[in-house]
């Protein structure tokens, strides 16, 4: 194992930093109005069976399930899976599933309808296995949402934020944590089309913030939404 994914692992681990380091941010969300957003993204039905990506410690399924939809969540983090489980409400209509998996090798027994990957980590993942592997796991026709950080805001940010361990490769564009050797891709928008199309999805919708905004030089975020229109057969 890298040292980079050896990092992740620690990091989203028992004793690792994440649920500190996002304390404030977690504590401060609004998660009714990222599941507002979800639903009008993919207009999401609660009879649709519906797949939450890297789903942590299931803040958003958990809460989707307490309004009556059926979501179902996958992670790397035998941790946060078993918090997503002990966070689980009383109230809860319908009890989500959760599945200890990496994203790159999919292989759940349900295909689902809908599908999404909220405030995704990019962190040494290879993009376009992933998107195969989750296409693997869609029902033809189903829809699948895509949230990552704008390449802009983060280059905005390093030229207005003096960095010690933070660098961006322009030649491959990536985002380089020295003091642990982590790596975080940043396409363009044109680089995912790409991936989604040789993996058998069709881009649908692009915006650049969750008030549905024009994506563009300014947005915080990219978000695509794709629909799978082939199946794709070979092995992942």
């Amino acid at each position: 194992m890298s040292s980079g994914v050896n990092s992740l692992s620690k990091y989203y681990g028992e004793f690792g930093k994440y649920l500190k380091d996002h304390d404030v941010f977690l504590r401060s969300a609004n998660i009714n109005k990222d599941i507002d957003f979800l639903i009008k993204a993919l207009d999401l039905k609660k009879s649709d069976s519906i797949l939450d990506i890297a789903s942590g410690q299931g803040r958003h399924a958990n809460a989707f399930a307490e309004k009556g939809y059926q979501v179902d969540g996958v992670d790397f983090s035998k941790y946060l899976l078993a918090r997503a489980k002990k966070d689980r409400s009383k109230k809860l209509k319908i009890e989500s599933t959760y599945t200890l998996a990496n994203v790159e090798n999919l292989r759940l027994e349900n295909k689902y309808q809908k599908a999404y990957w909220f405030f995704s980590d990019l962190a040494n993942i290879n993009i376009p296995k992933v998107i195969a592997s989750i296409n693997w796991n869609m029902e033809m026709g189903g829809k699948v949402l895509f949230d990552t950080d704008s390449i802009f805001r983060i280059v905005s940010y390093l030229q207005t934020h003096d960095q010690t361990n933070l660098i961006f490769d322009a030649f491959n564009l990536e985002l380089i944590d020295k003091k642990i050797n982590l790596r975080v891709p940043y396409p363009t928008l044109g680089m995912w089309n790409s991936w989604f199309t040789s993996n058998g999805f069709l881009m649908e919708r692009v915006v650049g913030n969750y008030d549905f905004s024009e994506y563009s030089i300014s947005s915080p975020r990219l978000i695509m939404v794709v629909n799978k229109t082939a199946q794709i057969t070979r092995v992942i």
